[in-house]
């Protein structure tokens, strides 16, 4: 595993307990509780591949690529509106360095899944 996979896994379990957090403000069935619920859920396909798990069906790698597509695209949006001087730049980088590690997994791991059906 190189330091990269292993950076991104520590982001990706950092994300997940912030969210499991975040997720106990809400109630279940609410709008939040189910966006959190889904991302988490991403969150742990996509760190089950960098671990090297392979047994993830094709469905729970489709459902984990919209929530992760969704933290790309609010973080890289948060991170437009930062100053260059802000201390959260870096942390909202390693973010989005992590998350495209998942994506780039996800993709890889359903395209070997088309190959063997």
């Amino acid at each position: 595993m190189t330091e990269e996979v292993i950076k991104a896994i520590q982001v990706i379990e950092a994300t997940i307990r912030n969210c499991q957090k975040s997720q106990l403000k809400f109630g279940e069935g609410s709008a939040q509780f189910t966006l959190l619920k889904n991302r988490i859920h991403a969150l742990e396909v996509g760190r089950d591949l960098l671990n090297g798990r392979t047994d993830i069906t094709a469905e729970a790698l489709v459902r984990a690529q919209a929530p992760i597509e969704s933290i790309i695209h609010k973080t890289e949006k948060a991170l437009a509106n930062q100053k260059k001087t802000s201390p959260v730049i870096k942390r909202m980088t390693t973010l989005i360095a992590a998350m495209t590690s998942i994506r780039t997994a996800i993709m890889a791991q359903l395209s070997v899944n088309e190959t063997h059906q």
